[in-house]
């Protein structure tokens, strides 16, 4: 009793150590601000979520600006509450939850490498499952879910998805009954993870693979396990009402592509792609960009598109040929994929053809990955030295990342910073546009006018660069310029209202002076009492 005492203290030790790893890394975030990547849209601009009374409840559990999440918007408001509108304290928040999500994947990775690797020394596999745990807490390509207020609903969903599965896997240790308690538990987090966001409708999924390998519920002679699949049921139902709302809210805003502007070749070059791309920025995690910019024509990808598919059909080919010798190899590829399939772009919808933070979730497979090679590497080695040896390279990689997860969130300290990068190492029509954004209201009109031209060179159909375009011609008094960027924007999106209503007032403007005066006083009347409210 004592002895197993002493283990569940010394676990939890670790997992502390984990999470304090993780702060460290992700420091910098604490002195970053908002940004003007959908912060300013979510709460600079956005009095609904500010607080917890019954209005602001309402409008949690009912609104659907692209994503359905109501359990994030309620830490949000807790934000509010807390911290007001200090961003310091909403970056608090998010790297906590992430510590916690890192301390919750050692908790996992302890369980995944005990069942994989044959019995091993317990301070072995303590030393891999943390080597694990932090090789997907601190790799550069969580920066964009932690250090981006916005995404609070990533690292939210991921600490709610990685609790399931612990309790998923005390539920079925030792292949008996599932203990209800545990069960139960596991299906509660599930649901307040889809609450959080969608991306954890592959949880169902991941589990069977988990039932496969490396806990062989299911496999060879066992597929028909009917107790197996019948606990799933639960799992799969709230997967599937999570995502018809996921389809729901991203159409409410219009960024659901439909058939004719994206069709099925498209989107499957479009998933050969990103798995590519994903794969290879875990691998090699440098250039790392906000916004990976559709192209305005898909055509220009087809070369990439039909590359990637040889790369992914060839790597499919490879691990069915080793699925016996390295089933740990084609479990975690296979989770990987599982895990980007919402993302990846066959349902597609934003600006995008990859994101950082879509990788938050599938990150956890190469990270367990390698805590098996690094446990293999510990019982393998032929003296003490070279066993640490072994752990000292798979804790210099971790010395590694973190350093380089600190220095990409710094990229994330305002929205100069972060769309003066993206030009840097991704230059994009939406990233022209933020900085013109960003020159014109520091009062460089012609070099924020530099920057909508190419925007709109690269993208056409870029409305939000049109309609700030015409703002910053309607400054210098070329109002007829303006007018018409104004329009070319209503032409791309008929009904956005902003560029609607500077078309209306630069038309005052020209017709009625004393007019537009009103209505600018009108205006600005109309702000101070939404702030004030």
């Amino acid at each position: 009793m004592k002895g197993g005492r002493l283990d569940r203290l010394s676990d939890w030790l670790v997992a502390l150590l984990v999470a304090e790893v993780v702060v460290i890394a992700f420091f910098p975030a604490f002195r970053a601000g908002f940004v003007s990547w959908d912060d300013d849209t979510y709460f600079l601009n956005n009095p609904y979520y500010r607080g917890l009374g019954p209005a602001q409840l309402r409008w949690m559990f009912t609104v659907t600006s692209g994503h359905y999440m109501p359990l994030t918007w309620l830490t949000h408001g807790l934000d509010y509450v807390l911290w007001g509108m200090r961003p310091a304290g909403y970056h608090v928040m998010n790297v906590v939850l992430h510590a916690l999500a890192a301390a919750a994947a050692y908790v996992v990775a302890l369980r995944v490498l005990a069942a994989a690797v044959a019995p091993e020394p317990l301070g072995a596999r303590r030393l891999a499952a943390a080597v694990a745990a932090l090789l997907f807490a601190v790799h550069p390509l969580r920066v964009e879910s932690v250090a981006w207020i916005t995404e609070r609903r990533d690292v939210l969903c991921g600490l709610f998805f990685l609790l399931a599965v612990v309790c998923y896997l005390r539920a079925v240790e030792g292949d008996t009954r599932p203990r209800r308690g545990w069960y139960w538990s596991a299906v509660a987090l599930a649901a307040l993870a889809l609450l959080s966001k969608a991306m954890a409708v592959t949880l169902p999924l991941v589990l069977l693979l988990l039932d496969v390998y490396p806990f062989r519920r299911l496999g060879p002679w066992r597929w028909t396990r009917r107790d197996v699949w019948l606990e799933k049921i639960p799992f799969f139902v709230l997967s599937a009402a999570a995502a018809v709302m996921a389809i729901v809210a991203q159409r409410s805003v219009g960024t659901l592509s439909d058939l004719r502007a994206l069709g099925v070749f498209e989107r499957l070059g479009l998933a050969a792609y990103g798995l590519v791309f994903y794969a290879d920025k875990t691998l090699v995690p440098f250039r790392l960009a906000p916004l990976y910019e559709a192209p305005y024509d898909y055509t220009t990808l087809t070369a990439w598109f039909a590359g990637s598919a040889v790369v992914v059909v060839a790597a499919a080919v490879a691990l069915v040929r080793v699925r016996r010798r390295w089933p740990g190899v084609v479990a975690a590829a296979a989770a990987f994929v599982v895990m980007l399939l919402p993302v990846l772009g066959l349902v597609h919808f934003g600006l995008h053809v990859a994101a950082d933070r879509n990788t938050y979730f599938a990150g956890l497979a190469p990270a367990m990955l390698a805590g098996g090679v690094v446990l293999r590497g510990l019982r393998g080695a032929s003296s003490p030295g070279a066993a640490r040896a072994t752990g000292a390279v798979a804790l210099a990689v971790v010395v590694v990342l973190a350093a380089l997860t600190w220095r990409q969130s710094t990229v994330w300290h305002d929205s100069r910073t972060l769309w003066d990068h993206a030009l840097r190492v991704s230059p994009s029509s939406i990233a022209h546009a933020k900085v013109g954004v960003l020159l014109d209201e520091e009062g460089r009109t012609e070099e924020a006018i530099v920057h909508f031209r190419e925007a709109v060179r690269l993208n056409p159909d870029n409305a939000y660069a049109h309609n700030n375009w015409g703002i910053a011609l309607g400054s210098v008094w070329r109002f007829d310029e303006a007018i018409a960027h104004f329009e070319a924007a209503l032409v791309v999106k008929p009904t956005y209202a902003e560029a609607q209503q500077n078309l209306a007032l630069t038309r005052l403007r020209l017709t009625n002076p004393l007019g537009y005066l009103e209505a600018q006083r009108a205006k600005r009347e109309s702000l101070v009492r939404g702030r004030a409210q």
